[in-house]
């Protein structure tokens, strides 16, 4: 658990701090998808161990946040190239 928090909590704050550093794009990618890997893994570990879906609220936000951030990035990306070309 702690391995797994301390994952969450690495990824975020690089996501958080490359939105004042340039040159922390590439790695937030990356947090971004280690991210969503760990919400697809918290939401598959509540529906083993049985739990309601009403307790599984948060890993359904979380999944959430990280998709919109995954879709945000993409047309961010995309409105970019369009300026560049």
């Amino acid at each position: 658990m702690f391995a797994v928090g301390l994952t969450e909590v690495v990824c975020v704050l690089v996501i958080i701090l490359s939105f004042f550093l340039a040159f922390l794009g590439r790695p937030a990618v990356l947090a971004t998808w280690a991210l969503l890997v760990l919400m697809f893994g918290a939401l598959y570990t509540h529906y083993m161990v049985g739990d309601a879906v009403n307790e599984m609220g948060g890993a359904f936000f979380g999944l959430a946040i990280v998709l919109i951030r995954l879709y945000t990035m993409d047309a961010l990306w995309q409105a970019e190239i369009k300026i560049k070309v």
